[in-house]
């Protein structure tokens, strides 16, 4: 187990970034509790920056994707929402690196309208993305029309990702 003594939100975000990894290879004894142990971090990080004014979105942004990785749809939307819906600062919501994983946590929560109007802030891939699973969710079931639809929209997301994480 890899334990950390340190208040250093860096070093956390760091930790944060490495369990969460080793979840996602597999190579975790604990992926649940792995991955939770990666969300406190980036949390606590989160809450470390904002009392000295720091950079509190690169801790909310890594939070989310673990929050997206482990289907945590309800922590996704409390972590990237401002108040009264989340615990995100105003700032911290309307930063353009939490929009994208805003609209996906809307889809997720079946608001596919505040989903779309998210993703057309979104960056490309991001947009894509939000807009296949708004489309995926609202359809619904399993029908030749879906599986045609749906192709497309994600292929269309495949070809907008950047990098390996995004694919």
């Amino acid at each position: 187990r890899i334990t950390l003594s340190s208040s250093n939100a860096t070093l956390r975000l760091q930790l944060a970034r490495l369990l969460m990894t080793q979840a996602q290879l597999g190579e975790a004894i604990h992926r649940e509790s792995t991955l939770q142990r990666a969300m406190d971090l980036a949390l606590s990080a989160r809450d470390q920056r904002r009392r000295w004014g720091g950079d509190s979105v690169e801790a909310i942004t890594l939070a989310a994707d673990i929050a997206i990785v482990t289907h945590y749809s309800a922590a996704l939307w409390m972590i990237v929402r401002p108040e009264p819906d989340g615990n995100a600062t105003t700032a911290e919501a309307s930063d353009p690196r939490l929009i994208g994983k805003a609209g996906l946590a809307a889809a997720m929560r079946g608001q596919f309208d505040l989903a779309r109007t998210l993703a057309a802030s979104a960056p490309p891939f991001e947009s894509a993305w939000i807009n296949a699973l708004t489309r995926e969710l609202e359809l619904g079931t399993e029908t030749a029309e879906l599986t045609e639809c749906l192709a497309g929209l994600w292929r269309e997301a495949w070809e907008l990702a950047t990098n390996d994480d995004e694919r």
